[in-house]
């Protein structure tokens, strides 16, 4: 194999920032190799293994997009049209009301809608207004309380961005759960059971975005930071209960649970026949460059994916993952049939916490960097 990385490798990468537990599989053309390291769960002694399911977070955005290209593909989706044609009410940008917001915006978070207030982790606990008021929340609230403006305790105009839709990247976890939404409207069936039917049944994988949906749930790894530990059990009794056709807008930003090993079917659908789930015009458009700017770590955005040019010689796509403490990543090339996915489900130090985007790193650079 030209891109790999050795288990002694990857073990030092483990120790050098104190993982619990964590999975990696890389691919080379046919030939690939996987390891585990550490712990599913500490507590119950119970190692980690090619079967451990994670909530991978913002990876999950991708894996929805999927989703999303096959109604573009079979023609029932349009990626320019104005996203109010298919939820059924007038979605705008105060700010910008004479602009129309389309999926395509969604998908490259370029759309203007962003989380509200910046505090994802809900350390201010007094805050129930925007989308990160309401995420982790048991609210029930319809999808036009936050997009359509009232006077309620859960609407902002911190929503949206005060810049024209489609001009500037503004990441947006919200903009997933509306296209979630979208999904939804389009397939006439709920989001979790339209990426069964058309991803997941279809590549032989046990995932959902709903925890209790998880066949295996004993394989649920528990996930470790600062503040605690988060089990299994707690992630099937904290799921999100089915939201009315149209509404399931909290969720899909980060909440699929999935083993790597599955994780892995879904990356090579871009490039290997057998995984395959879209047709190749349509994974074309769906690695196509929307955007370029310059915003911290995104410079490029394919749909709901990011374009990497910058860390080694081969040009990358895919998405990071970070939430709860876990930390995952799904990078690949298709033309060089050359991929990696890694998911660590937390550092054993609140010190360690810190520093977890560097683990991405040091092992991109250990694949691709050498070369």
């Amino acid at each position: 194999m030209k891109y790999t990385i050795t288990k002694e490798d990857f073990f030092e990468i483990c120790k050098r920032y104190d993982l619990v537990g964590a999975n990696i599989i890389v691919f080379d053309k046919d030939e690939s190799v996987n390891y585990q390291y550490g712990y599913q769960d500490v507590e119950e002694q119970k190692e980690t293994s090619i079967n451990t399911i994670y909530r991978i977070a913002s990876i999950s955005k991708t894996v929805l997009a999927i989703g999303a290209m096959k109604l573009v593909e079979d023609g029932l989706l349009d990626l320019d049209k104005d996203i109010s044609t298919y939820l059924g009410f007038n979605v705008r940008n105060p700010n910008h009301p004479e602009c129309k917001i389309t999926t395509r915006m969604l998908m490259t978070q370029t759309s203007s809608i962003s989380d509200g207030f910046d505090d994802e982790e809900l350390t201010n606990e007094t805050r129930v207004d925007g989308y990160n008021g309401v995420n982790g929340r048991h609210l029930g609230l319809p999808l036009t309380t936050l997009l359509v403006p009232n006077d309620s305790v859960y609407y902002t105009d911190l929503t949206f961005d005060k810049r024209v839709p489609g001009t500037h990247f503004e990441y947006s976890n919200f903009g997933c759960g509306i296209l979630a939404c979208i999904v939804e409207k389009v397939a006439n069936q709920n989001f979790d059971e339209f990426m069964k039917k058309t991803v997941f049944d279809k590549l032989d994988i046990d995932g959902s975005y709903y925890a209790y949906n998880i066949k295996n749930q004993d394989d649920i790894a528990s996930l470790y930071r600062a503040g605690g530990k988060i089990t299994g059990k707690q992630f099937v009794g904290r799921a999100y209960k089915k939201a009315p056709i149209g509404e399931s807008y909290l969720g899909p930003a980060g909440g699929l649970f999935i083993s790597i090993r599955n994780l892995s079917k879904i990356m090579r659908s871009f490039w290997k026949k057998e995984f395959q789930v879209l047709k190749d015009e349509t994974i074309e458009k769906m690695l196509e460059i929307n955007w370029v700017g310059e915003c911290e770590e995104y410079k490029k955005k394919a749909l709901q994916m990011m374009v990497i040019d910058e860390l080694v010689p081969i040009r990358l796509w895919g998405h990071f993952g970070t939430a709860y403490g876990l930390r995952s990543m799904m990078l690949f090339n298709k033309e060089l049939e050359t991929g990696v996915c890694f998911i660590t489900n937390g550092g054993n130090t609140s010190e360690r916490c810190e520093h977890f985007p560097k683990v991405h790193y040091d092992i991109i650079k250990k694949i691709w960097g050498n070369n």
